[in-house]
């Protein structure tokens, strides 16, 4: 019973990651976010790095960058969908990382079951409810959410594909996925001419915060996926946007209609149609 406090935690980490950065995005411009976020968790990654991590940079350079790139795009548009809409719905939009994750099987030719179908429709519903379609009321910020998903099911099958093919061990996929991220993160702050001045206190705690928790869900993920399938660790992430939503609503008065309470129950069920899928095919092999 213990080891299910790892997913519970697990949890409330990666909610509360978030919501830390839902406050830095209220203070600072998006590069400057995602600089310094990414900064404090790489200055905190290099204690626990060792020399072996950071010499695997040669076995792989070009995918490592690749990864890094993909890592700063996902959290790019996150911000973004941060800065212009609710940290409610971008923790609901970024779990259809599991809806792009079937599209890019169907492209790669993986055989789909009827719960793979059925969970994918039950999201695409969701997303529709939640972006208000009925009232042709998009926002913006939903739209950048959707992209950090898409780019964030991309990641994490170039992550699968590299700990394959070159036996990588994930604190060093962790930490050059943070170096190249924040190199690109750099490299278009200067390019913007973005102002790199953290503005109050406010704002540098929330980064410092963020950063942490970015470190914190490396390490408690990479924990959970020793102690559990990764279908269960699926499943207990279904929590992660209730916590935010409550969260939000007392920290941001963020309020839900009832097209998006419509929206949230159809993209819980769609993942968890899919993630049950997942088990049957395990089950099978």
């Amino acid at each position: 019973m213990k080891n299910y406090l790892f997913l519970v935690l697990l949890s409330i980490i990666w909610g509360s990651y978030y919501i830390a950065n839902k406050i830095a995005t209220s203070y600072q411009d998006v590069l400057v976010v995602g600089f310094y976020v990414r900064l404090f968790a790489l200055a905190v990654m290099l204690i626990f790095t060792r020399k072996k991590e950071l010499s695997s940079i040669k076995n792989a350079p070009f995918s490592l960058i690749l990864i890094g790139i993909v890592g700063f795009l996902l959290d790019f548009f996150a911000f973004l969908g941060l800065k212009y809409s609710t940290a409610s719905n971008g923790v609901l939009l970024l779990r259809t990382d599991v809806f792009f994750t079937n599209l890019i099987s169907i492209f790669l030719g993986i055989k789909f079951l009827i719960f793979d179908w059925l969970g994918t429709l039950m999201m695409f519903i969701g997303i529709a409810f939640v972006f208000n379609i009925k009232s042709f009321s998009v926002n913006v910020g939903d739209l950048f959410f959707i992209l950090s998903a898409f780019f964030v099911s991309l990641n994490a099958f170039l992550i699968k594909n590299v700990k394959e093919k070159y036996n990588l061990s994930n604190l060093s996929i962790g930490f050059y996925n943070n170096l190249f991220a924040l190199v690109s993160f750099s490299a278009l702050t200067i390019f913007s001419g973005s102002s790199l001045k953290i503005v109050n206190i406010e704002s540098f705690l929330s980064l410092f915060i963020a950063g942490v928790f970015q470190v914190l869900i490396y390490i408690v993920y990479y924990k959970a996926m020793e102690l559990f399938q990764i279908w269960i660790i699926r499943t207990f992430l279904l929590s992660m946007p209730i916590y935010v939503i409550i969260v939000s609503m007392f920290l941001f008065q963020e309020k839900l209609n009832i097209n998006q309470v419509f929206g949230v129950a159809a993209i819980l069920i769609g993942v968890f149609f899919i993630i049950f899928s997942q088990k049957r095919k395990e089950a099978n092999l």
